[in-house]
């Protein structure tokens, strides 16, 4: 069976939301000002999320979406504005259709019980309402509290990290974290990890969208080292879902296999 949406509260106004997802549990994470609150991604869209966050909090309620992966905006149009990348707002508008999401469905939900009125055979994401454009380093107001928003590609074209500067929460998404970090744009992902630590040095800790939440900040420094490492070594442990991957401590770099240039004789 599967599992419903869980929550923890880290802080006065800080929840963290933790969503079963397809493959993997995803974190969502709830931010309140004094005028209204911000949901940092919304989970797979399986469970009513709007739901729970009602629970906790009366505030108007936004999305700022770190990217437009189903596994992070499948209950973003549950919520009537959502803070998005340029690149992601076509995405998040068209939602995603059935067959765009079979195949997650049937390979990593096929052995658990959907929750009650899923059903994989006709489960979709619709289409978000009002998707509100950021700009890089722009700031997200919520009334004596602001999130600030940094472009950082990689992951995905429209990845974005959020900072609150005053408690030091950097909101990382896929982009870092402890685990599998999936590289679909090496170059991209190299320029995001040049800024990436100068906003680390202004964070008391990292609240990523997988896998151990917080982490310490230093982590930003090991995941560039190790990516720095895959890119110049080019030697994978392995290989995963089209991607060669790099395995280190306690973190793995995917990255898409060298294109190799077939000579014509």
């Amino acid at each position: 069976m599967q599992a419903g949406l869980t929550f923890n509260q880290l802080a006065d106004g800080f929840w963290v939301i933790t969503d079963p997802g397809y493959a993997q549990p995803s974190h969502c994470y709830l931010v309140t000002g004094q005028k209204r609150a911000a949901l940092v991604d919304t989970g797979a869209g399986l469970h009513d999320i709007r739901a729970l966050v009602e629970e906790l909090t009366e505030l108007e309620v936004v999305v700022l979406q770190t990217h437009a992966h189903p596994d992070h905006a499948g209950g973003s149009h549950q919520f009537a504005t959502i803070y998005a990348h340029p690149q992601a707002v076509g995405r998040l508008q068209r939602g995603w259709s059935n067959m765009e999401l079979r195949f997650t469905l049937d390979r990593y939900a096929k052995d658990v019980e959907l929750p009650a009125g899923v059903d994989a055979e006709t489960f979709v994401i619709p289409p978000a309402t009002t998707v509100e454009v950021l700009e890089n380093r722009g700031v997200v107001e919520l009334g004596g509290r602001q999130l600030d928003a940094f472009f950082t590609p990689g992951h995905s074209a429209d990845s974005v990290c959020f900072l609150e500067l005053e408690q030091g929460w950097l909101f990382t998404g896929d982009t870092v974290l402890r685990g599998q970090i999936a590289v679909e744009d090496s170059a991209a992902y190299r320029r995001s990890m040049i800024e990436l630590p100068r906003l680390a040095e202004l964070a008391k800790g990292l609240y990523p969208a997988h896998g151990d939440t917080p982490l310490e900040s230093t982590v930003v420094v090991q995941v560039r080292r190790g990516f720095m490492d895959a890119i110049t070594d080019r030697h994978p442990t392995g290989f995963l879902a089209g991607f060669a991957t790099f395995q280190f401590e306690d973190f793995g770099i995917m990255l898409p296999p060298r294109r190799r240039r077939v000579r014509e004789e």
